[in-house]
């Protein structure tokens, strides 16, 4: 994600420069720059903000399995750290690292903690999803009692 972000503003970057070597400086040409610089910070925000929100919701147990999930790898990690040696840990992450594509060449490296930050819903997703759940129980409701009343009739 950082590395698109990057290869956006270099693009932005590549572009500004583009236009220097020209002799040709107009003003729609450095509003569409500024705009463009504009839009890829406002994304970035974006990005940011709905990972703290994702965060806040483990928290705020809004997915009871997934909060659980992280409250016991939480109270693992502190009991493993309680009771080995700091030291040995980074030696066996730093072994583990350096020597995983010797022992599988075919490994892909994934980003775990963001995978499971994806499976959360931000803010919105979680405003969005209570919109839905009140118009389908309004149609759901509406359809029952045109079902009950013509099967009473």
């Amino acid at each position: 994600i950082m590395n698109d972000i990057s290869a956006d503003l270099q693009d932005q970057v590549s572009k500004e420069d583009e236009i220097e070597d020209g002799e040709d400086f107009s003003l729609t040409a450095k509003m569409k720059m500024v705009m463009g610089v504009c839009q890829t910070v406002q994304n970035s925000l974006d990005l940011v903000a709905s990972y703290c929100e994702r965060v806040k919701n483990v928290f705020n147990w809004t997915i009871p399995f997934l909060s659980f999930m992280a409250a016991s790898v939480l109270i693992s990690g502190t009991m493993i750290l309680y009771f080995l040696p700091l030291r040995w840990l980074v030696l066996a992450w730093g072994i583990n690292k350096l020597t995983v594509k010797l022992r599988n060449p075919e490994y892909e490296e994934n980003q775990e903690l963001l995978n499971f930050l994806c499976r959360l819903p931000s803010d919105v997703e979680l405003n969005q999803m209570r919109v839905i759940t009140k118009e389908s129980s309004k149609r759901s409701t509406a359809l029952n009692k045109s079902v009950k009343s013509r099967w009473h009739k």
